[in-house]
């Protein structure tokens, strides 16, 4: 009868039915890793590159596998679902570092029985890095699980993460897409061409919409060298930066901090 009774309860407050029973982790502690998938010298090396990134760059990656995602929710949810609660009941990342928002928690959950995998991104990760995610995914890690690879899997995919997190694989922009790289391009070419052809068109917009008054016109006024419209309406500014900063090198602070899933990521199956 109690047995019942709990049961009828769980289902019916949905907070409880949300609840993941995998205990959070330590601050320090990266890896769970409750499907037994790892070899230990590849646990210390996962271990490894994610205190680093986390001392570095202020972003926790958390890798947690499961034997299956029905063993640790009682709605049995999509691996998506799981990821983002998981995520988001652990908290993992922060919301603000340096006082910059920087709610850029990585989560990455295998499930053994169900043959899935999820990279689950905190709020603060552009829309653009799904792609980042689904290449990784694709092309590092499904293809080792489908070999029965699954620890050398998760340490491919940890060290691309680690390089997501510090810049080094961002999603493509138009160079890419046509095949080219700035660095096979003049750098003082490049910037003259694109400021030359920015000032062209703007200057164009703005006097075909908007011509200036003429002298002796209401709203003229004597042309100042110091009149930076970009300046005038705040378009210059600062954030964290998507590389590695003094401030963020000499993080200390742990995996788990107020965090939240934006419901980025990929996910693949095997």
């Amino acid at each position: 009868m109690k047995r019942a009774i709990a049961l009828c309860m769980l289902f019916a407050v949905p907070g409880l039915a949300q609840d993941i029973n995998i205990p959070k982790p330590g601050d320090r502690e990266f890896l769970v890793d409750r499907a037994y998938m790892m070899s230990p010298s590849d646990k210390d090396q996962v271990t490894a590159v994610c205190g680093q990134c986390l001392k570095d760059r202020a972003i926790p990656i958390v890798v947690v596998t499961v034997s299956s995602i029905g063993e640790h929710a009682a709605d049995n949810p999509s691996i998506e679902t799981f990821a983002r609660r998981l995520f988001n009941q652990w908290e993992i990342g922060y919301r603000v570092v340096n006082g910059a928002s920087w709610n850029r928690g990585i989560l990455f959950v295998v499930s053994r029985a169900d043959r899935k995998a999820r990279i689950e991104l905190g709020r603060d990760w552009a829309r653009g890095y799904k792609s980042v995610c689904t290449s990784i995914m694709d092309g590092q890690i499904i293809p080792k699980f489908r070999q029965g690879d699954y620890s050398s899997g998760i340490v491919a995919g940890v060290a691309e993460l680690d390089a997501m997190a510090r810049g080094l694989n961002r999603p493509q922009g138009m160079l890419s897409r046509l095949g080219l790289t700035w660095s096979s391009m003049p750098t003082a070419n490049v910037v003259f061409f694109f400021v030359f052809m920015l000032i062209i068109v703007i200057a164009g917009i703005r006097n075909y919409f908007w011509p200036p008054p003429k002298p002796g016109e209401p709203g003229y006024r004597r042309p100042s060298c110091y009149d930076d419209p970009y300046q005038r309406h705040g378009y210059y500014g600062s954030s964290f930066g998507s590389s590695a900063s003094s401030d963020s090198a000499s993080f200390s602070g742990g995996s788990f901090g107020g965090g939240s899933s934006g419901g980025g990521g990929a996910t693949g199956s095997w």
